[in-house]
């Protein structure tokens, strides 16, 4: 091998090895998807802790996209937008890395996914944060906004440091929630003066026979009004399965149960939402807890007046399944496709007066339910 050869792979090696190990920046130039490198200058998707990247047009990370880069910078009026599913992580524990909009103005941040900032996030004039009920936004080091800063906050928002808004127009809207300390924006009822109205000291889940327990405590409350139990089946979209009343203001502990009497076989999530006396919300951290029974199909209400039928079951029905109604000869006069575990279902004329079944059909469970109309 010539001379020449060698010294030319040589500098090609150390020019990969000081482009991979010291920081770079990457250019998002062209509005959509950040996972499209042409949308990049140079065709290169920042996606490396080593990385620094600019804004210079709209990027959007997919609910599939999980990047990691280091400093952040937008350029003035650009918008980032993280889908559900979709994660951005600038820095990482143990090399913070940071947010900063320098003199930037009119850069909105929209998060319906998940933006984790392991430095500061620092932005200036008119910035725009929205987080949507579902997305998050951490930030281990302080946050501050100056000139005109407008949050409308319904899902969740972290800040390990403290939070700044040097202008008196700042305001903060929503029913999420907004953790951290020195949050004063003028014309919010958001932070509460960074005195959130219920402080958490654990919230726990355990199963019974044919139940499942939820226990919590608080530390304190401040004018507080009462809790909202809630639960899902995939950790994205909660309902209400019971309320349970506050102390008002309290600087003792309060222990606090709910019993879920209608748990979904498979893994459940609960989560609490607290509601204080001005209407301020806040959301706690999710727990999930795995429960096992028979399945069962149940009817309501038995006698019917032949309008409808409520169905209740304990699992949420596979993709084939099927709800017939037969009369007392066996003649089907209903069909339906359940999709919930609870769910009313119109008959589509009113059903005369007499005996009729009730048969669901969902993966191997079969069941038939008899029902009365009078």
């Amino acid at each position: 091998m010539s001379v020449k050869l060698r010294v030319g792979i040589i500098s090609c090696f150390v020019f990969l090895f000081f482009s991979s190990c010291f920081g770079q920046t990457r250019t998002f130039n062209s509005t959509g998807n950040w996972n499209v490198a042409t949308n990049w200058a140079g065709s290169n998707i920042g996606d490396l802790i080593t990385e620094n990247v600019t804004m210079s047009a709209n990027p959007t990370i997919v609910g599939t996209d999980n990047y990691t880069i280091g400093n952040l910078t937008p350029n003035n009026g650009t918008t980032l937008i993280i889908n559900s599913g979709g994660v951005l992580n600038v820095g990482a524990s143990g090399t913070p890395k940071n947010v900063s909009g320098g003199s930037a103005d009119n850069v909105t941040f929209t998060i319906s996914g998940k933006l984790e900032v392991w430095g500061n996030f620092t932005l200036k004039d008119n910035a725009r944060l929205n987080v949507p009920l579902g997305g998050q936004l951490i930030v281990h080091g302080n946050f501050a906004m100056s000139g005109d800063f407008q949050g409308a906050v319904n899902g969740s928002v972290t800040i390990t440091g403290t939070t700044s808004f040097t202008d008196s127009n700042a305001t903060l809207t929503g029913s999420g929630s907004w953790s951290s300390s020195g949050c004063t924006p003028s014309g919010s009822n958001f932070c509460k003066d960074g005195q959130l109205p219920v402080e958490i000291i654990h919230f726990n889940a355990s199963s019974n026979q044919n139940s499942i327990r939820l226990t919590w405590s608080t530390a304190s409350e401040l004018n507080f009004d009462y809790f909202d139990v809630e639960r899902s089946v995939d950790a994205k979209e909660f309902f209400s399965i019971g309320t349970v009343a506050g102390h008002g203001t309290s600087n003792v502990r309060n222990d606090y149960s709910l019993i879920d009497e209608k748990p979904l076989i498979g893994i459940n999530y609960y989560r609490l939402k607290s509601v204080d006396y001005d209407n301020f919300t806040e959301y706690f951290n999710v727990v999930a807890i795995d429960f096992s029974e028979e399945k069962y199909f149940r009817i309501s209400p038995n006698p019917s007046d032949g309008t409808s039928l409520q169905i209740s079951l304990n699992f949420i029905p596979d993709l084939n399944a099927s709800l017939v109604v037969y009369d007392n000869l066996c003649n089907v006069v209903e069909y339906y496709t359940p999709t919930d575990h609870t769910q009313s279902m119109k008959f589509t004329n009113s059903l005369k007066v007499g005996v009729y079944y009730a048969k669901i059909l969902s993966g191997d469970f079969v069941k038939v339910e008899r029902f009365v109309v009078r």
